[in-house]
């Protein structure tokens, strides 16, 4: 026994990666059990849709994305534009290049990215800790934690998945530079940032706005170099973000845009007593902090004398949790900013994902002090406690697995098995310009119109990268007024002789040209990045290459 401990001990993280690989396989069992938690999601079928128009731009050549060509009904939306999808949708979409299929490509997908949490939570609060023990507890407490069952299964939203990734390494890593003043750690806090800003926009609005307060709580005790290398972070964020930035603001600039769809803030919202009853119940049908997040509410608030471990005070770590728990109920007076910009972020039970993270960690932390307590084998206690996680996570599974057959057969009751193709046409009328809007329901049905008339033979058609219109007019300078949103970077030409026309906006916010000879026409619409766009690209490449030589370079002196 002792030998084996020895071995276990002497290749410590290979143990560790083969236990998180192990972990990552139970936390997808509901994706290998059946393909119904797939399609079942809140938003599975706008993320399937924008997954299979980002892979046809791929397989077409193009490498930054346009319109949806042949998705989302045809219409001419840019949701790859406009929603990050480098961190979510392009994993997926390079798996099913090298798989081939679309089922499998999104299980390892899952698989991966659960490893991934597990492990920088683990890399992470080991770091902070300096104990293996808190680090694996936290890990996978964390990667395991309610709300993020919540955001995989019921909700499939993709965006704030990617995001539990690295929220350790924002947090923790600022963390340092705050307590520790280990400014190495700066990257941490760059890196991190950026992957969420590829990930989800509003997370990082909101990571910015936790990291503030973060900061104004321990100001006094702040030196200039923590600004100096915050300075460095934002530097390095803002270059290896300029991609996604100017993706969504050239087109901002374009023209006015509807933005997300937003309802009342209030709209689902909880007491906390109830949030702490279904937290306890760990239903996945209420987004709470479940009952290991309860479980370490219980343990900070019975041993506040345990704050401090390892020359590291969890104080503002504590508030922080307590802060957003009450933010996602309705003890925070969330009625008065119904109407206001706050809007955008359309449910507050988002802050689940903070309050999960510092409760588990502190609790985390708690436990090991706990068990460096007892007198009795520490196997024993841990071994308990991993039963109670099974037993907990075992019921998340049924819950899982009734929920997603129940919304399956009431929504997709004649689907017997997964194909992509009965998932490509989401409707989404998120940042379509503003003058389509009073016009939705008409671009749906792809209306069309010469000079303000209904022809009666026309033909719309789509490819991996382009639309095809054919249609007859009956005079010169006719204006034809296409069933295919407008945006910068619309171009149409005649295939012919490859003629471009000059692109108007019409009044339904779609494409408008003017025919300059009567007869039958055949136009293709594509679109094309602007050199902007383009430059963007190349600084954000350019930037993350340069980064990750000097990172390599820095890791093999100090080898």
């Amino acid at each position: 026994m002792s030998q084996f401990k020895a071995l276990i001990q002497r290749h410590q993280r290979l143990t560790i990666a083969l236990i998180f690989l192990i972990l990552a396989g139970l936390f997808i069992i509901p994706f290998t059990l059946s393909f119904t938690p797939m399609i079942a999601g809140d938003d599975s079928k706008f993320h399937l849709s924008r997954t299979y128009s980002l892979y046809l731009v791929l397989k077409s050549g193009h490498l930054l994305p346009g319109y949806d060509f042949m998705a989302f009904n045809n219409v001419g939306t840019m949701v790859n534009v406009f929603y990050p999808y480098l961190t979510t949708s392009l994993p997926i979409a390079l798996l099913q290049f090298l798989t081939h299929h679309w089922l499998l490509s999104y299980k390892l997908f899952f698989f991966c990215t659960t490893w991934l949490t597990l492990y920088v939570s683990y890399y992470t609060v080991q770091k902070l800790t300096n104990r293996h023990e808190t680090a694996t507890i936290f890990a996978i407490l964390y990667t395991f934690c309610t709300y993020r069952i919540d955001v995989t299964y019921p909700r499939f939203d993709l965006g704030e998945y990617a995001v539990f990734i690295v929220l350790p390494l924002i947090f923790i890593g600022f963390e340092l530079m705050l307590q520790k003043q280990d400014y190495s750690k700066w990257p941490w806090v760059a890196l991190g940032m950026t992957f969420v800003m590829y990930s989800h926009l509003l997370s990082v609005l909101l990571i910015a706005l936790i990291l503030g307060l973060r900061l104004l709580i321990g100001l006094g005790k702040v030196h200039k170099l923590f600004f100096i290398n915050l300075a460095k972070a934002i530097g390095v964020f803002s270059f290896l973000s300029l991609y996604q930035l100017i993706s969504i603001l050239e087109q901002f600039q374009f023209q006015a845009l509807k933005t997300v769809s937003t309802d009342k803030l209030t709209k689902i919202l909880k007491d906390p007593a109830d949030l702490l009853v279904n937290s306890l119940n760990n239903s996945i049908y209420v987004y709470t902090i479940g009952f290991f997040g309860v479980f370490a509410l219980f343990l900070i608030l019975t041993h506040l004398t345990k704050l401090t471990f390892n020359d590291i005070h969890y104080g503002a770590f504590v508030f922080l949790g307590l802060l957003t728990f009450i933010l996602t109920s309705k003890l925070f007076p969330w009625k008065h900013f119904n109407g206001t910009i706050v809007n955008m972020m359309q449910y507050p039970y988002r802050f689940t994902m903070f309050a999960s993270f510092f409760f588990l960690l502190v609790g985390s932390v708690i436990i090991t002090q706990l068990l460096d307590a007892t007198a009795a084998p520490r196997i024993w206690p841990l071994l308990a406690g991993f039963v109670i996680f099974l037993i907990v996570f075992g019921r998340s599974i049924d819950d899982i697995t009734h929920k997603a057959n129940k919304v399956a057969a009431a929504q997709y009751p004649e689907i017997t098995y997964f194909q992509m193709a009965d998932f490509e046409n989401a409707t989404t009328n998120d940042y379509i310009p503003v003058k389509a809007l009073d016009h939705w329901s008409e671009l749906q049905v792809h209306t069309f119109y010469i000079d303000n008339r209904q022809p009666a033979d026309f033909s719309l058609s789509a490819d991996e990268d382009h639309f095809v219109l054919t249609f007859k007019t009956t005079k010169a300078k006719q204006i034809v007024t296409m069933p295919i949103l407008n945006y910068k970077g619309t171009v149409v030409l005649n295939p012919t002789d490859n003629t471009r026309f000059p692109v108007k906006s019409s009044k339904y916010g779609t494409i408008q040209v003017t025919m300059p000879h009567a007869g039958g026409h055949k136009l293709v619409i594509s679109y094309q990045p602007s050199l902007l766009r383009k430059l963007s690209a190349f600084i954000s490449a350019a930037s993350a290459l340069l980064f990750s030589i000097l990172a390599f370079r820095r890791r093999w002196e100090k080898f």
